[in-house]
């Protein structure tokens, strides 16, 4: 009978051996260049998304929401001189440059964020090892809907977890009500943020049917990859 030690002993073998065959996986089917990829399409929307936003509250006319809710938080993070060249921007965007942010920043978005899906795109198929059959015209289409869907999702959920008191006109509530306006806040963000997520993660036939049937173009490694970010949850569908 196995004394303790050498279970444990073998145990440790085990996670090695899988550590190992990830890591080989990872560098066969280069998931650090997508995940690269991905990391600058979604660090390159973050600046184009923040005037965006801060257009589109100028033409809701909600100025208000900057310097009464944003400005002062903001304020305390930098240095003074940071924030007034920071704040001047903004009440340049809310005043003079409304139309072009709304527009041209918007698209600018749309255009970075749809990058990142193709590369999550490019990834699964890489990992399933199933060739793309779609066309660029139709690759791209799917990608800016889902696009759409993902920022729309993100922009309620900030929306949501920083002025839903407010709108509930809970903002200064206690006891029970701060409880619930606590919960209904977070718990609508919670799900928002996860639906983006089920928008980032774009599926479609031939990968499902590649994955039912276990096809993997890559071989072993491929299928263990597929089926460890399944059980993360960061992959749709299980393969075989």
């Amino acid at each position: 009978m196995a004394t303790s030690a050498q279970r444990r002993t073998a145990a440790w073998s085990g996670v090695r051996d899988v550590v190992r065959e990830l890591a080989a996986a990872v560098d066969e089917h280069d998931i650090l260049t997508y995940a690269s990829a991905i990391a600058f399409q979604v660090l390159s929307a973050l600046a184009p998304l923040l005037l965006f936003v801060f257009a589109l509250l100028g033409v809701l006319s909600l100025d208000e929401v900057w310097r009464q809710d944003v400005a002062p938080a903001v304020r305390s993070a930098m240095s003074p001189d940071a924030f007034r060249v920071l704040n001047d921007a903004v009440l340049r965007v809310f005043h003079d440059q409304q139309g072009f942010w709304v527009t041209a920043g918007g698209m600018l978005t749309l255009w970075e964020v749809s990058g990142a899906v193709r590369a999550i795109m490019g990834a699964l198929d890489r990992i399933y090892g199933v060739a793309e059959e779609r066309s660029r015209r139709r690759r791209f289409a799917i990608s800016f809907g889902l696009s759409i869907g993902v920022g729309g999702c993100l922009l309620g959920a900030l929306a949501v977890g920083r002025f839903g008191p407010r709108a509930l006109g809970l903002a200064h509530a206690s006891g029970a009500a701060a409880v619930l306006a606590f919960l209904v806040r977070y718990g609508l963000a919670a799900l928002l943020l996860g639906l983006s997520v089920g928008f980032a993660r774009p599926t479609r036939p031939g990968t499902q049917a590649a994955a039912a049937l276990g096809v993997d173009g890559h071989g072993h490694r491929g299928r263990r990859l597929a089926a460890l970010l399944h059980r993360l949850r960061l992959l749709p569908v299980p393969p075989r």
